[in-house]
């Protein structure tokens, strides 16, 4: 995000949307020209952050069940992220929110969003939802750097399983398949921990 009028929230807006992208899809820790300015165009309209992260959570959940290998990007996701962000809803305060989003059995790095998920404060909505779904991603973040060995065992599947894409897609794109694919694998272990549960139990849409 480049110009004058950008403020620090937009700055801390837009790194949230980038973090939660890399986090699902892997790769290139930036985004496009064109996804940047998607991305201005949506929090200048207002979109609330946790929207447009609940949208790409159900695009990525799309590509997965189609097995789609076009890039993931913002653009990609623009016709969900826009259609999502004419809903409407309202908040679940934090002791609602944890019980929803507790899995059955919690292992110790979920017991740990959970605790942080329940000390959310403030009179904001939006930023509530935002730093739940801050939360999540961090909590994510943390499960695959402790994946260790299995880790490779996980991308070593994915290119098993996507073996056929590869004369397609070239090297660096299909190791950017296999990532985004195991990557879903992992996140997958958890279902209640993600945007889309977040954007449902707090129903944002425009502000």
């Amino acid at each position: 995000m480049e110009g004058a009028a950008v403020t620090t929230e937009d700055a801390a807006r837009a790194e949230e949307v980038r973090a939660w992208l890399v986090q699902l899809r892997g790769g290139a820790p930036f985004l496009s020209a064109a996804d940047g300015k998607l991305l201005v165009d949506w929090l200048d309209a207002k979109i609330p952050v946790p929207t447009i992260l609940h949208g790409i959570e159900l695009v990525a959940e799309r590509r997965r069940a189609k097995r789609t290998r076009t890039p993931f990007s913002l653009q990609s996701c623009r016709a969900t992220i826009e259609k999502l962000a004419r809903a409407g809803g309202g908040w679940r305060t934090p002791a609602d929110l944890v019980v929803a989003l507790a899995p059955a059995e919690p292992d110790a790095l979920v017991v740990e969003a959970l605790v942080e998920l329940a000390a959310i404060t403030g009179d904001d909505p939006e930023a509530r939802a935002r730093y739940a779904c801050a939360v999540l991603r961090r909590f994510h973040a943390r499960v695959w750097d402790a994946l260790g060995e299995e880790r490779a065992a996980l991308l070593a599947e994915a290119a098993e399983d996507l073996g056929t894409l590869e004369a397609l897609l070239g090297h660096d794109g299909f190791e950017r398949a296999c990532e985004e694919h195991a990557r879903d694998r992992v996140r997958a272990r958890y279902p209640t921990l993600s945007a889309t549960r977040v954007w449902e139990e707090f129903g944002l849409g425009m502000v």
